[in-house]
């Protein structure tokens, strides 16, 4: 009795190893469960202005790969899981299709419609285009440009800029005043916008201004 005891629980201890076995082997070859897909970047429907921030994420156990479609066409193919990523697209309207495999071929997709436009050039303010001012720390004034997040300004003794008294590429607004101060003369100046991915509008026109501290000398008749 006591063997054949010891015999049922030697059975049950296998068909347990068995069972557990099994578990594991189906939910490893039978995973009918596809990837979490979540498309953080692009968003649907947005208008883009340059370049494009990609930020993708795939939720699996048996993660494989993450595909990327622009218009139709293969582009990318993502082994990692979580992707961040810039893409560069001529203006006018894609499509993006995402694709998330697991190891067992069961797959997820996201469709997103953008819109691609080029960095606009701002408009020039003041100091208007042939100005003359008395201050010697003048302020720039322009347009905001849809899409912008910073400017460039450009201010230069001579119109090719090739040895600009001001050049700063990381103004956060449409204004700026000089810190410097300018000797009395001729100026041009110009400015172009661009993005946090490294995209840049066309400069916009060049005006010209002078700066004459001595301001307009007053002329008396003779007594």
């Amino acid at each position: 009795m006591e063997l054949k005891q010891v015999k049922i629980k030697k059975y049950v201890s296998y068909f347990l190893l068995f069972f557990v076995f099994l578990v594991i082997a189906c939910e490893h070859f039978f995973d009918f469960s596809p990837p979490d897909l979540d498309v953080s970047h692009p968003s649907d429907g947005k208008t883009y202005y340059g370049d494009i921030p990609l930020e993708l994420s795939a939720k699996d156990a048996h993660f494989d790969k993450i595909e990327l479609y622009i218009d139709g066409t293969k582009k990318k193919i993502y082994k990692k899981d979580y992707i961040k990523d810039t893409l560069s697209l001529s203006p006018g309207s894609h499509t993006l299709l995402i694709k998330a495999f697991d190891v067992g071929g069961n797959w997820s997709k996201k469709e997103v419609k953008i819109t691609i436009k080029p960095l606009e050039s701002p408009r020039l303010s003041s100091p208007s285009n042939g100005d003359t001012i008395t201050d010697n720390t003048p302020s720039f004034d322009w347009s905001d440009v849809p899409g912008a997040e910073k400017y460039w300004l450009q201010v230069g003794n001579n119109s090719d800029f090739s040895s600009p008294e001001i050049s700063d590429s990381n103004i956060t607004g449409s204004n700026y005043t000089s810190t410097k101060h300018l000797s009395d003369g001729k100026y041009y100046w110009r400015v172009k916008a661009g993005n946090g991915r490294g995209s840049w509008s066309n400069w916009s026109n060049v005006w010209n201004f002078t700066v004459n501290t001595m301001g307009t000398p007053t002329l008396h008749q003779p007594a």
